[in-house]
């Protein structure tokens, strides 16, 4: 994202969709009274955390955005949340999280406690916490990597 000078996302900055597949989700869904609301689908986001991509994988996700007439928006994304793409103390983040001053073993243990969706057939036991993301949104141009590709293609050699 491009960032301004006090930190904001500036409006109509031009974005590239990823080419990783795992990342692309289309979900289906309704606009009603300026609000878009989704059907439950499963996605992967990608975050950095400590300069390496991590990633939350999310298990019947829902969005739900007021879209305003300026081309801002304003909602939520919710759904089940991997108890592995939470839990801290997996050997990946483990030095993160003890920057941080967390207690990996206490980290884990609540994950595990508070686990409330996605019941593993074998045990029994839920293994994804019931998750939301506040989302604000401002307008952007998107840009398929299919189109990038033609107007680099376009453009005259100097």
């Amino acid at each position: 994202m491009v960032i301004d000078a006090n930190g904001h996302m500036l409006p109509y900055a031009s974005l590239t969709v990823t080419d990783d597949k795992n990342l692309q989700t289309t979900l289906r869904g309704k606009i009603e009274n300026g609000v878009l609301t989704t059907q439950p689908s499963d996605l992967t986001l990608e975050y950095a955390m400590g300069g390496y991509p991590s990633y939350f994988h999310f298990t019947s996700a829902r969005l739900r955005l007021e879209l305003n007439a300026d081309g801002t928006a304003r909602g939520m994304l919710a759904g089940y949340m991997r108890g592995t793409d939470i839990d801290n103390s997996a050997v990946s983040k483990q030095e993160l999280s003890e920057m941080v001053g967390q207690d990996c073993p206490s980290f884990s243990q609540a994950v595990h406690r508070y686990a409330d969706g996605v019941k593993d057939p074998k045990t029994g036991q839920c293994t994804a916490l019931s998750t939301a993301f506040s989302i604000s949104a401002i307008p952007a141009f998107v840009i398929h990597s299919e189109d990038a590709k033609k107007t680099v293609a376009a453009v005259p050699a100097h």
